[in-house]
């Protein structure tokens, strides 16, 4: 069994030379990194509990990663919601130079992104500008795109969520009907 033991902070070289020394430790074949996206009302540590535990789910080889947004997390209510939502506008520019050194400064074999909830905010725009323009700069794209829940206005959504085409090989959208949000 996997055992959460923490999460902790990783700042600029420190984080990319961790993160490429771990996937030196796997075969070529092997060196895949999956890249979460917390959504609203979600901390730190949460996001790092929630990025674990879908990696041990899945049950690939490679390195797990996230990307955390200042979220209000572990408070609820319209107006923790709406600092969240400024929150998460703010955070595109850092979400993108994040998923531009992933896919670029890391030799993974494949790069997956799964975007939960409100962090589809910041991806989707990503998606639809810097990502899409060092695609067309690098020639790499991302493996998967998951978009699980996302909180996006459907009019937007459908607008820009062409560019994800561009941006991997493959998306996936994951909804219910049952989804109250």
């Amino acid at each position: 069994p996997i055992e959460f033991k923490g999460a902790y902070h990783l700042q600029g070289a420190a984080f990319w030379n961790s993160l490429r020394l771990t996937l030196e430790n796997f075969e070529p074949s092997d060196r895949r990194v999956l890249v979460f996206i917390h959504g609203y009302n979600n901390s730190f540590v949460e996001a790092a509990q929630r990025t674990a535990q879908i990696w041990a789910d899945i049950g690939v080889r490679g390195v797990p990663a996230f990307f955390s947004w200042p979220s209000k997390g572990g408070t609820s209510g319209i107006f923790h919601y709406i600092a969240d939502e400024a929150a998460i506008e703010a955070s595109e520019e850092y979400l993108a130079e994040f998923l531009i050194g992933i896919r670029d400064q890391i030799q993974a074999k494949d790069v997956h992104v799964i975007a939960h909830s409100m962090g589809n905010r910041a991806l989707l725009r990503v998606v639809s500008s810097a990502t899409e323009a060092a695609e067309g700069k690098t020639g790499k794209k991302f493996s998967q795109i998951f978009l699980a829940a996302p909180d996006i206005d459907l009019d937007v959504f459908n607008r820009l969520a062409g560019a994800y085409h561009n941006a991997a090989e493959r998306t996936t959208l994951y909804v219910s009907k049952k989804d109250r949000a």
